[in-house]
């Protein structure tokens, strides 16, 4: 399991879910401690996001443009395997939100725009119900996921005297730059940044790019990041970049505009020293595991909150304390069955279709 990882981007990714999971759990904490803190932390999701298009990034530069015989195979391949990794979690837990909030265990709100989740349309253009609230940075994803390979199929398979690499290069550029335009376009100042910016996608298909940009740069530019100090300084930069950015954020023209990009750019420059950090001590494999079990957490971990704020009575400190570890553990211990039982058999069925497509390619 360990050969196959990176240490520095399992850490990444646990980092990330621990971010995200104790800022939603603020309403939870709040009953008995002071949680101020929570708001100071910047937001963990977007870790995911550059991380996701760091990692989609490499596929898509070793299938897509350093492919010499690029074909709708090529594409098909690609798409079944991001669709086996993250739709059926996605539609187990769609159901299970849809069931709880049906008997009444978590808030939220059945209507007709429920149609819009299975195609990841609840919060395409317009800001989304009160229903499976995490799955709105799943929706942008997916749609990054859909929309980048078309487009850059599309770009390496018209004739022109532009590199695949520039055309590769040229397409990064006009996410980034057709994203912010819609943002500046969609400005209004009463506009709730959060509704309306943060989590749409036509606003947001640029924020797994810093990550794809960054794939781009570590396999073309690769002396770059040969210096070990190098990289510690541009990770250096990226975490203070990342934690003091978040302070900054009011209801502004930049909060909901180029905030966005500059969270990317300072969360790309941790890749290159996280990329080759390699750690093989008592912590590696707890790392991994965290990282392995995030999406399932990911999913798990607000309905469970809900349900333990639904039962559980006013407490002492201590007792709270005692809930909101037996929490994390319950969480834990579901990631893991659901990783296991679910997840991880599906991704191996995803390798034998994939070997099934190869083969038969080459029969063809």
């Amino acid at each position: 399991m360990n050969e196959k990882r990176i240490f520095g981007l399992d850490v990444m990714r646990s980092l990330a879910l621990m971010i995200v999971v104790l800022i939603h759990s603020e309403f939870f904490l709040a009953r008995n401690f002071d949680t101020s803190f929570i708001a100071k932390l910047p937001d963990g999701v977007e870790l995911f996001f550059v991380l996701s298009g760091f990692l989609i990034g490499r596929f898509i530069i070793t299938d897509f443009v350093e492919n010499d015989q690029l074909s709708a195979s090529t594409l098909l391949n690609f798409f079944q395997r991001r669709w086996f990794r993250t739709l059926p979690n996605y539609y187990l837990f769609l159901v299970i939100n849809i069931v709880l909030i049906y008997f009444g265990l978590i808030p939220g709100v059945l209507n007709k725009y429920l149609i819009t989740y299975p195609f990841f349309l609840q919060n395409f253009h317009k800001p989304f119900d009160f229903l499976f609230w995490e799955s709105w940075s799943l929706s942008l994803e997916e749609w990054f996921y859909l929309s980048f390979p078309l487009f850059l199929f599309a770009a390496l398979k018209v004739r022109m005297n532009i590199s695949k690499k520039s055309r590769f290069l040229l397409l990064i550029v006009l996410f980034i730059v057709g994203s912010t335009l819609l943002r500046l376009i969609q400005y209004e100042p009463n506009l709730v940044r959060d509704l309306f910016f943060r989590k749409i996608v036509i606003m947001r298909l640029d924020a797994c790019i810093y990550g794809v940009l960054m794939a781009y740069l570590i396999h073309y530019k690769p002396t770059i990041f040969q210096s070990r100090s190098r990289n510690l300084f541009l990770l250096t930069i990226g975490i203070i970049g990342f934690f003091i950015l978040n302070r900054l954020i009011q209801n502004d023209l930049f909060s909901k505009t180029f905030y966005f990009n500059l969270q990317g750019v300072f969360v790309m420059l941790w890749i290159p020293f996280l990329n080759k950090w390699n750690y093989s001590g008592k912590l590696s494999n707890s790392i991994t595991y965290l990282s392995l079990i995030s999406f399932v957490i990911y999913l798990t971990h607000l309905p469970s909150l809900h349900i333990l704020n639904h039962f559980v009575p006013k407490v002492g400190n201590f007792l709270m304390l005692l809930f909101y570890l037996g929490f994390w553990i319950f969480n834990l211990i579901i990631g893991l069955l659901l990783y296991t039982y679910f997840e991880r058999p599906i991704t191996l069925k995803r390798e034998r279709y994939t070997e099934l497509l190869k083969k038969s390619k080459r029969v063809d």
